[in-house]
């Protein structure tokens, strides 16, 4: 998600046979949480404060896509010694998140790529029981296998993560419409 393209990524998009789309938050006032430039100055409050006003703003304002990717992308290049996304720290910020996700009838995305940094995926336990508990049902599981290491990494952790959260179901997209699979 980027403010200034966003008609452009529509226009794109609708011009595409596509199956499933992730919305992801890679910038924040044009820097990518991803390298140390972010969080220089910034208390780890302020630095995930920052991320998650942009991905509420990126629910809000762009509302075609299928999943919200990997929140908490911020904790991957986070230099403080605790890098986990806690639900608790940023209650109203995430609740305002998962609620436009849920009330505009799209899904997230549970990604493994933070166990490979922290204890976490992408979002964590606490948040996975709260969107649950909000009553989403819209779930997807991703590793951003950037390399075939990584492809499907830690599925079956994550997949236990789901079932402990509550969740019974995956969702696969197929021309953007949901079907769920047993988990």
């Amino acid at each position: 998600f980027q403010s200034h393209t966003i008609q452009s990524t529509y226009n794109l998009l609708k011009e595409q046979d596509l199956d499933f789309i992730i919305s992801s938050v890679h910038l924040v006032n044009g820097q990518d949480p991803y390298f140390p430039e972010y969080f220089q100055g910034q208390s780890k409050k302020e630095a995930y404060g920052r991320y998650l006003d942009k991905v509420l703003e990126s629910v809000t304002r762009f509302e075609y896509y299928s999943v919200l990717g990997h929140l908490g992308y911020v904790t991957k290049g986070a230099p403080y010694e605790d890098k986990v996304l806690y639900y608790r720290d940023f209650p109203d910020e995430i609740d305002a998140i998962l609620k436009t996700v849920l009330s505009t009838g799209h899904g997230i995305e549970v990604n493994t790529s933070g166990l490979r940094y922290c204890p976490s995926p992408l979002p964590g336990l606490d948040i996975l029981k709260r969107y649950r508990e909000l009553g989403g049902e819209i779930i997807t599981l991703g590793s951003d296998g950037h390399y075939i290491e990584y492809l499907a990494y830690k599925f079956p952790e994550a997949t236990a993560l789901l079932k402990e959260a509550g969740f019974r179901y995956i969702t696969v997209f197929h021309a953007m419409k949901p079907s769920f699979v047993k988990l």
